[in-house]
């Protein structure tokens, strides 16, 4: 077994709205593997899997964290080498019901489904309400870093 541990920039709190409550700090990820990557630096391909409709292709357990609230992701992928993390996108908290309210989710990525180079995390809170939707965020400009424990 082995464990990726992601630590992020600390967030850009200055247009974070105080009525959401306290802001997040920093995003963490903790993802544990059952094997590390082949070690071939041309190796194309990795794990993906929702950790809460079941683990897929070596994902043992997962947490992400915005400093504030810790989920276990929605959506995991981590692709790489050895015990080198190259491409990842990780997030959770995401509303299973459009409906919801009261929602924080956090995500981090360097990299879109589509193949888009994100770089950077992000903490969003929503509240929604009839008169509409009310919604705060942070994010960080730069990727933190990925260690293998």
């Amino acid at each position: 077994m082995l464990t990726y541990q992601y630590t992020g920039m600390p967030f850009d709190t200055s247009h974070w709205d105080p009525t959401f409550g306290p802001p997040p700090t920093q995003m963490t990820a903790r993802i544990q593997v059952a094997r590390p990557f082949p070690e071939d630096e041309n190796f194309v391909g990795g794990w993906i899997g929702g950790v809460t409709t079941g683990a897929l292709s070596g994902i043992i357990s997962a947490s992400i964290s915005d400093g504030v609230r810790t989920f276990t992701p929605d959506v995991v992928f981590l692709s790489g080498y050895g015990t080198n993390i190259r491409e990842w996108l990780i997030g959770g908290g995401f509303p299973t019901d459009l409906g919801a309210s009261d929602v924080r989710n956090v995500a981090s990525a360097n990299i879109s489904a589509r193949g888009q180079v994100l770089v950077g995390d992000l903490a969003r809170f929503e509240v929604s309400n009839p008169a509409g939707e009310n919604k705060t965020s942070v994010r960080t400009g730069a990727a933190g870093q990925w260690t293998a424990m």
